[in-house]
């Protein structure tokens, strides 16, 4: 699942934002069937951790993984309550956190 973030922007930011989805998913599919997993695509727009939550609860979901992100102090100081967080505090099913260089 990749959610395009749409609740502070739109236009070319959201645009860029669906291309990144985009190559995200595509890589992650070709890993998956690299490895022999049937990987399915899914894509929505809106506020991040609403979208996870609402989808997981939707497909009755035993565990939602999500990458942690490498934040900068700035990062820090605009965002500082990242999705990981946000997700754990709000979804009915666990929540598994990896990091970048967890495969």
């Amino acid at each position: 699942l990749y959610v395009v973030d749409t609740a502070t922007d739109w236009d070319m930011v959201v645009e860029r934002r669906e291309r990144t989805g985009e190559d995200l998913v595509e890589s992650v599919e070709a890993r998956g069937a690299a490895a022999g997993v049937d990987v399915a695509k899914w894509f929505r727009y809106g506020a991040t951790h609403e979208e996870v939550i609402d989808f997981a609860a939707a497909h009755d979901a035993d565990l939602i993984v999500v990458g942690s992100a490498r934040r900068t102090g700035l990062d820090r100081l605009i965002h500082p309550n990242p999705l990981p967080g946000r997700l754990q505090r709000g979804a009915d099913a666990p929540v598994l956190v990896v990091g970048p260089d967890d495969h």
